[in-house]
């Protein structure tokens, strides 16, 4: 083994190889090496920048979706508060969704009904979004002149 100075065998021994001397020590490093390291680094910062752009894409996409999904269903609501309105004119209580169905209440292509419940003073609905997940719920009493008097209550697909 050939001793190097400043050294020690057992320092030599423990040393990591960049705290070794070198025979190029001093020596500048080649434009060649520096191009493919800073080549390397936009490389890297590129590609976690293109990741973050995607994510962020796809994030607002699914977000939209949502959205019109949330609007679709408030369109259904609508056309249930009309047609329970009727119905508790003419018999004096709120449809079950069997009964409504029957009377021609529909729900859009991609709406499914998870929940109902009618009484003589209430009606509560759950209708979910087979595409994207979101299921909205809404209730209505006698007193309800709008449908726009109750919101609502969304949520996001789990």
């Amino acid at each position: 083994m050939v001793e190097r100075p400043g050294l020690t065998r057992g320092a030599l021994a423990t040393a990591r190889p960049s705290a070794l001397p070198d025979a190029r020590a001093g020596a500048p490093r080649t434009a060649a090496r520096e191009k493919l390291e800073r080549r390397a680094i936009f490389t890297i910062v590129g590609v976690s920048v293109l990741a973050v752009t995607i994510l962020m894409g796809l994030r607002i996409a699914s977000s939209n979706d949502q959205e019109r999904a949330r609007a679709t269903i408030d369109q259904a609501f609508s056309r249930v508060h009309a047609r329970q309105r009727e119905y508790r004119s003419l018999f004096g209580r709120f449809a079950s969704w069997p009964e409504l169905k029957e009377r021609g209440v529909v729900l859009g292509r991609r709406q499914a009904v998870l929940a109902w419940n009618a009484d003589l003073s209430h009606w509560f609905l759950s209708i979910r979004d087979v595409d994207t997940g979101v299921i909205c719920d809404r209730t209505g009493e006698i007193f309800d002149e709008d449908w726009t008097e109750r919101l609502s209550a969304c949520r996001p697909p789990k």
